[in-house]
């Protein structure tokens, strides 16, 4: 089986049924928050936290 991963601010604890249900088709839900990026971020930066979100998943 799958796993969805929420990669979001919207954690699943508070979607609706619906969504849910939608969800859970693709197997286990995971919650992963989205990243903090500010405008001051240089693209190093925000290229080890890409680096950083994918060796998680």
């Amino acid at each position: 089986m799958c796993t969805f991963i929420n990669l979001s601010n919207h954690p699943s604890a508070t979607w609706s049924e619906e969504q849910l249900s939608a969800a859970s088709k693709y197997g286990k839900i995971i919650d992963i928050n989205f990243p903090n990026i500010t405008p001051e971020m240089s693209d190093i930066e925000i290229n080890l936290l890409i680096s950083l979100y994918f060796s998680v998943c």
